[in-house]
């Protein structure tokens, strides 16, 4: 296939695709995620919008963007007919908690159109605390799949998002979850592009198939291994391919284990070429200390936009042994 982008090339996705790229590693790491209600249409450049975010809200983030005091992934997300209400906007904060966590914790807050702006606010600047909205607060629902249309952005994502969101949304009710259209959260190239909170985890590539398997978490998990970007609570991609090889060997069920990662060892370099990594998994049974050496298999020059015809590599990883050490919850902490 060769849709074409803006300036007539080939749109990113389908030339990473072509040029068989593996997302794993391309998370990122996050320690919060912030969603906030904004009408469609949405511009590129949504956060500097004058018209369509209030000042409260885009002076916070323009701080933010100054003073990094944490890393923060900032999203709007379109109005739903079914989960949003007249005159009110949702705001949502995902924030990682201390120790092993299996996902995000949630605070969800439903306030009036015209407060938004200073929650986001409050939010963003104090690093999720907003006591003076405690009234606001609402039940945090449970799982949200957020697929990336944000067509303005890059066409890949208006191309293969749009029809994703509708088809995985026609499906939400019946799976128990909420499906939102949400703005860029970067990767044009692995369009369609999925976010799964508060579970935290990154997906690529995905059609009907898999988007069914994902959407009702059946079937052998292993099938969704190269549509998996990774975890983003994770530090870094060789934790994250580490992380994808255990889903891949355990299945679903893994998802909802309490986890811990860290770093043993890594190649000094610039840009490291190997790492050691340690994920520390909590069961009813006992402890789990999953041990590998992670590689850079190599380098593919891919395009990251689908209106630029400039390449730049991606590396790709591969978990080049692996370890298993049983232990119990005490035993985990004196080697800590």
């Amino acid at each position: 296939m060769t849709e074409a982008g803006g300036n007539g090339f080939q749109l990113c996705n389908l030339f990473a695709r072509g040029q068989g790229l593996d997302p794993i590693g391309y998370a990122g790491t996050l320690d919060a995620f912030l969603a906030f209600e904004v009408p469609l249409p949405w511009p590129r450049g949504i956060f500097e919008s004058r018209s369509k975010l209030p000042a409260e809200a885009r002076e916070a983030l323009e701080w933010f963007q100054r003073e990094l005091p944490f890393r923060l992934r900032s999203l709007v997300i379109g109005p739903d007919p079914q989960y949003s209400q007249p005159g009110m906007r949702r705001v949502v904060w995902w924030a990682r908690p201390d120790g092993p966590m299996s996902e995000y914790g949630s605070a969800e807050y439903l306030v009036p159109q015209e407060s938004m702006g200073q929650l986001v606010a409050a939010l963003v600047r104090s690093g999720g605390r907003a006591e003076d909205f405690a009234d606001y607060r609402t039940e945090a629902h449970g799982r949200n799949l957020l697929v990336c249309t944000h067509g303005t952005q890059d066409a890949a994502c208006g191309r293969f998002g749009v029809p994703l969101y509708r088809r995985l949304r026609s499906r939400a009710g019946e799976a128990g979850c909420r499906v939102w259209r949400v703005s860029h959260f970067g990767g044009h190239l692995f369009a369609p592009t999925l976010l799964e909170l508060p579970s935290g985890r990154l997906w690529a590539y995905l059609e009907d198939d898999s988007a069914e398997l994902l959407l009702e978490e059946r079937g052998d998990a292993d099938e969704l291994r190269d549509k998996y970007r990774g975890w983003a609570a994770l530090e870094g991609p060789f934790l994250q391919a580490l992380e994808r090889e255990l889903l891949a060997r355990e299945g679903w069920e893994w998802l909802r284990l309490p986890k811990s990662g860290r770093t043993i060892e890594q190649d000094p370099s610039a840009d490291p070429r190997w790492a050691l990594v340690e994920l520390t998994v909590w069961r009813d049974r006992g402890v789990e200390v999953h041990t590998a050496r992670v590689e850079v298999d190599g380098f593919l020059d891919v395009r990251p936009r689908s209106d630029s015809q400039e390449v730049k590599p991606y590396a790709q990883y591969r978990v080049a042994s692996l370890s298993l050490t049983e232990g119990t919850a005490s035993d985990v902490q004196a080697v800590a």
